[in-house]
């Protein structure tokens, strides 16, 4: 697996390294919110800078 950061990028050749990697990722895409809850929420903050 290859992977860029920030300062650098690394290939990671052992199992357990990926399988960390791959854990990080689900979690994150278990957080995020959908398309249309994203819109949502951004509408949602955009009215109220503009009300304030």
């Amino acid at each position: 697996m290859y992977s860029e950061g920030l300062t650098g990028a690394v290939y990671l050749d052992k199992q357990a390294e990926v399988e960390t990697y791959e854990s990080a990722w689900n979690t994150l895409d278990d957080m995020v919110l959908s398309v249309e809850d994203s819109r949502d929420l951004m509408s949602a903050l955009a009215k109220e800078y503009d009300d304030a």
